[in-house]
């Protein structure tokens, strides 16, 4: 009998947690399938998902509240948000504990409190809402609403986490790093970003990519950093299209590419990425030093000529060509800009048979 319930304790140790799971995966769908709902509403679909409501339907209240707040199908009013919301919150439906929570925390349709943005989170993360958890892991971590208390904070990252919630996973990450709140521990900051990273989360994407570029929990390794610094930028992070638009420039971890890693420098500044901004804005004032000393040579200061862009990396960003032509226009303030239908190649090799050409052949 002993041995019979010793083998049932451990069959039920394995089966709880795929349990566990099985639960977790049903309700991130059931929110996927809401959120979707509701962003596909039309207003012809509005009076059914009101009746639903108004019959206490939890689920169309919640939708109901999500199309109020964003406008699809009825036009959009923050309060008949918040109040169709409140009524699912307060039935119980954890989706909607979650979305009220948030509401109370930006202030949308009612009045900012952090203290009841708290307790709508709480209730919801007591549910296992891997939202509400992340959303209040979020409060303990920077204190809104109460004390800063990161152990509580790391608490509640681990448990969204553990139910597939990216954020939660690089939160969770950079604690691990800097012994925030959890031990010390690289080996389990590796393990939290690279599970975001293999969801497809940029920035879990980004912050793996640095840990193989230092070495920190994982072995030292320039090509994986920039591997995974590229899925980051092309996921639209900005500081990984910086770090990987350096790597490219100084042939780090992959061949040196200088068109390719000015790219996507020029992505990030476009972002507004300061870092990347910087590196262009030094570039620029290269650039213009390099022309103010032509002009000056050729003692164009105070003359009308056409200074045309082509080549390299002009108008590719929108941001670079502002600083380009705001130097420009400092050192040659009587210069007419123009695009210049040759490439500079082209251009280069006219100029040198022009003067390899007898003068009477010359044009």
């Amino acid at each position: 009998m002993r041995r019979r319930s010793v083998g049932l304790l451990c069959v039920l140790r394995f089966l709880l947690p795929l349990v566990l799971i099985s639960l977790s995966v049903a309700q991130e769908r059931e929110y996927d399938r809401v959120i979707a709902a509701a962003a596909k509403l039309t207003p012809s679909d509005i009076p059914a998902v009101q009746r639903d409501a108004e019959l206490g339907d939890p689920q169309a209240q919640l939708m109901l509240g999500l199309a109020y707040g964003t406008g699809r199908g009825v036009t959009a009013d923050d309060k008949q948000s918040f109040d169709w919301i409140s009524k699912a919150a307060n039935s119980g439906y954890a989706f909607a504990q979650s979305e009220l929570g948030t509401m109370y925390a930006k202030g949308e349709g009612t009045a900012k409190d952090d203290a009841k943005a708290i307790e709508w989170f709480r209730r919801a993360a007591d549910q296992g809402d891997r939202n509400g958890q992340y959303n209040l892991g979020t409060r303990y971590a920077f204190g809104y609403g109460t004390n800063v208390d990161l152990v509580e904070a790391a608490k509640w990252f681990t448990k969204a986490a553990q139910q597939g919630d990216s954020k939660s996973a690089v939160d969770l990450g950079r604690m691990s790093l800097f012994g925030e709140g959890v031990p010390k521990n690289e080996s389990a900051a590796a393990k939290w970003f690279r599970q975001a990273a293999d969801a497809g989360f940029p920035e879990g994407q980004y912050t793996l990519a640095n840990l193989y570029r230092h070495g920190q929990g994982v072995p030292k390794d320039n090509v994986e950093a920039v591997r995974w610094m590229t899925k980051a930028a092309e996921g639209g992070f900005a500081e990984a299209q910086t770090n990987l638009g350096n790597m490219l420039v100084a042939g780090v971890g992959a061949r040196q590419d200088c068109k390719a890693g000015i790219e996507w420098l020029q992505k990030a500044a476009d972002q507004g990425d300061s870092a990347a901004r910087a590196l262009l804005q030094a570039a620029a004032d290269d650039l213009a030093t390099l022309v103010a000393a032509l002009v000056e040579r050729l003692q164009l200061k105070d003359q009308k000529f056409l200074l045309a862009k082509t080549g390299g990396m002009v108008g590719c960003s929108f941001f670079f060509d502002q600083q380009i032509d705001q130097r420009l226009h400092a050192v040659a303030p009587q210069a007419e800009f123009g695009a210049m239908a040759i490439t500079p190649a082209e251009s280069a090799a006219r100029l040198a048979l022009r003067f390899l050409l007898p003068i009477e052949e010359r044009n």
